[in-house]
């Protein structure tokens, strides 16, 4: 009887924990090297990678070795010099409650330091602090919940006496927990590429689970993403799934688009971004809905003018129309006809272009 009341609590245990939360500490210790380790095989971390500073060595820090960097700007933080490293769970969610690490400089070295992270892309500080010859320390909280992908932090040196000082590391750590539940998609691949003046984009996933539906979004700017479709998911999906999308009126340049997928109960997460460039060389026309209402035909011109379009019925009938600018290469036109199809045809020196419409009052 004891037998058995051990092994169901002992069961009770291990349930709870497959399913609730095991916490991590992600670690550089910098032992003549800049790799990262972690305590949990769900978290994968970088090495510490640089940009716009140099590498000088591992001289001895805080406890064994540091790391010792230099290059850092005599003014204010710079964006383009920095020192990062990153977190990443490719099937689970998780937190995070803190990174910490050591720091000191050399005698003309940085003054200052700060740690940002990609939560808000690198736009505000997390923790800032003084830099002194001997060793301090750094604990900032965080509190990041519910997270997936990849985290990413960097380490800012600043006011450096010159730019020939050194910024010493030690000792960092992201201590966080991992949410044992799976993700409800796990998406191997999204891709994009460009086809006649339209872009074909592509994303498979290994498995689905109350899944619901994929939105595709753009941007011009990676600042604002606007919704331009929606692709159902497949829902209880064990075996590998295949998803395509056309953007049908894609950006002249580069166009950035991700997946917001979305589950069953409402909760979203995000692909990574691509990034798509499209450049005809010849006179386009993009239709934006199709059929749409003949009081506001929506396009996209490029290299073309709306003084060089005509509006033709199926009989060659020309139909007068009149336009109003609604944005950069992007126009509205407004005209009265019956319900059928029509033809607008751009005409310039050297091109003959046009595009099938499907009109309603």
């Amino acid at each position: 009887m004891r037998i058995k009341s051990y092994l169901l609590i002992l069961g009770c245990v291990l349930s709870y924990v497959s399913q609730g939360q095991l916490s991590f500490t992600a670690a550089w210790d910098f032992e003549n090297n800049s790799n990262g380790s972690s305590n949990n095989p769900n978290i994968s971390v970088s090495s510490l990678n640089i940009t716009g500073v140099r590498l000088l060595g591992y001289p001895v820090g805080q406890t064994g070795d540091a790391v010792s960097l230099q290059f850092w700007p005599t003014g204010e933080l710079s964006s383009t010099d920095y020192a990062e490293v990153s977190v990443t769970s490719p099937n689970y969610r998780f937190s995070l409650s803190s990174i910490s690490f050591s720091f000191n400089h050399t005698t003309d070295g940085p003054n200052q330091i700060a740690v940002r992270f990609s939560q808000d892309n690198f736009s505000n500080n997390l923790g800032t602090s003084p830099v002194g010859s001997g060793f301090a320390g750094l604990n900032v909280p965080l509190f990041v919940n519910d997270a997936q992908g990849t985290i990413t932090f960097r380490i800012y040196g600043y006011a450096a006496t010159s730019s020939q000082g050194a910024l010493r590391l030690d000792n960092l750590r992201i201590n966080g927990t991992v949410i044992l539940n799976p993700l409800p998609v796990e998406l191997t691949h999204f891709q994009g590429k460009p086809f006649s003046n339209q872009i074909e984009l592509n994303w498979g996933t290994a498995w689905e689970r109350n899944s619901s539906h994929f939105d595709i979004q753009r941007s011009a700017d990676l600042k604002e993403f606007v919704t331009i479709g929606r692709t159902p998911s497949r829902g209880d999906h064990l075996t590998q799934t295949t998803y395509q999308f056309a953007d049908l009126t894609p950006l002249v340049g580069i166009n950035y688009y991700r997946l917001r997928q979305t589950d069953l109960d409402g909760s979203t997460e995000f692909s990574k971004i691509i990034a798509v460039k499209i450049e005809p060389e010849q006179p386009q026309i993009w239709v934006f809905e199709n059929p749409t209402s003949a009081q506001s035909i929506r396009i996209r011109l490029h290299k073309l003018f709306p003084s060089e379009l005509r509006l033709v019925s199926m009989l060659g009938q020309e139909i007068p129309f009149q336009w109003v600018s609604s944005g950069l290469d992007e126009y509205v036109l407004q005209t009265h006809v019956p319900q059928g199809y029509y033809w607008l045809i751009g005409t310039t020196n050297t091109t003959f272009i046009n595009a099938k419409l499907f009109l309603m009052p």
